[in-house]
């Protein structure tokens, strides 16, 4: 059955991230800023944020892993973006940090011939195109079709429930991901998880061995130990 994979989702998408990043000859020490939409107010210390601060949560930024339908939107993250680098930037988990790459990897994308049209102004347009590339240059190659963040109907789907209340027959039910999606959403079944571990620990099917050490190391889309 498939499940909703809640943040290993955040493995998929730096997977993502560091195939453009090769392809458009850039690195994790790069900045972000030439890559958010042109439109967006940035606020003190974004000119300066990497991509390596966004993946490995030392951004930085102001959020909550909280209220995702406001923090993980579109708006909720432009508004991360204009409030700017106000902590620390020490190892702080947010969400935020990926939910981000939903604008920066079709931003990213664009760059490259043969791209489709993008417009990273435009939130649905982002949703689509981030979750197109990741099925298109994540999942397929390593011959896994229908990844997505939208779930099956809810008579057909995983639900879940809290430990501390068995007794609830009703269930919760992880509905669509799409306009929040990038550091969580995705539905899978545990053999297709299982599958994306093992193509990118033995294969370069995803990323090279040199982009795949670089993830290793600084624990990219990982947990720290």
């Amino acid at each position: 059955k498939k499940a909703n994979v809640a943040s290993v989702s955040k493995f998929y998408t730096a997977i993502a991230v560091m195939q453009l990043l090769e392809a458009n000859d850039l690195t994790i020490d790069d900045k972000i800023i030439a890559h958010l939409p042109n439109t967006w107010l940035a606020g003190p210390g974004v000119s300066n944020l990497t991509f390596k601060d966004l993946l490995t949560h030392t951004s930085g930024l102001q959020s909550t892993n909280t209220d995702f339908n406001n923090t993980l939107s579109y708006e909720g993250i432009r508004s991360c973006i204009q409030t700017g680098v106000v902590n620390s930037k020490t190892r702080n988990y947010l969400n935020v940090n990926f939910a981000i790459f939903r604008i920066l990897i079709p931003s990213l994308w664009s760059n490259l011939p043969n791209a489709p049209a993008i417009d990273i102004t435009n939130d649905n347009n982002t949703q689509f195109m981030y979750r197109f590339y990741m099925l298109e240059n994540v999942f397929k190659p390593i011959g896994l079709s229908g990844i997505d963040c939208v779930p099956e109907e809810r008579t057909e789907c995983t639900l879940y429930y809290n430990v501390n209340d068995q007794n609830n027959s009703n269930g919760v039910y992880y509905s669509d991901w799409s306009y929040i999606c990038g550091g969580g959403g995705y539905f899978m079944t545990a053999i297709e998880m299982a599958a994306v571990n093992a193509y990118f620990e033995h294969t370069e099917i995803m990323v090279s061995k040199e982009q795949r050490d670089i993830m290793k190391a600084n624990r990219i889309g990982m947990d720290l130990q």
